[in-house]
């Protein structure tokens, strides 16, 4: 199979098991009725596009982009409220979460490109 078509599988199926696990940590963290608002839409697509790269790193042997991404993440969280546990938690986890998932796409593209 071609390696970007199975790349597109990989991650298309993947981040529709990603919409489900955050729905499910949404519901965890913030206890509301799940509405998408325009707010919430930047951050899907910004997690979507952080999983994006990191696929494509992985694929690419490029690991160092973990500490790229992790400096990025660090310099834009550090003037956002830092006493707000719930916030803090939720984008520890969410961002663990992250990861693992894109580590898995990279796994199962592996095993299928053998």
């Amino acid at each position: 199979m071609c390696k970007i078509l199975l790349f597109l599988i990989v991650f298309v199926i993947g981040e529709m098991l990603a919409s489900f696990i955050f729905l499910w940590l949404d519901h965890i963290f913030v206890k509301e009725p799940h509405k998408i608002k325009d707010y919430q839409r930047i951050e899907l697509f910004k997690g979507i596009l952080e999983r994006f790269l990191l696929f494509l790193a992985f694929t690419s042997n490029i690991f160092m982009i973990l500490v790229f991404l992790g400096a990025i993440k660090l310099g834009t969280r550090l003037e956002t409220d830092k006493t707000n546990k719930v916030s803090n938690d939720y984008f520890l986890i969410g961002n663990f979460i992250s990861v693992l998932l894109a580590l898995m796409y990279y796994i199962v593209y592996n095993y299928f490109r053998s």
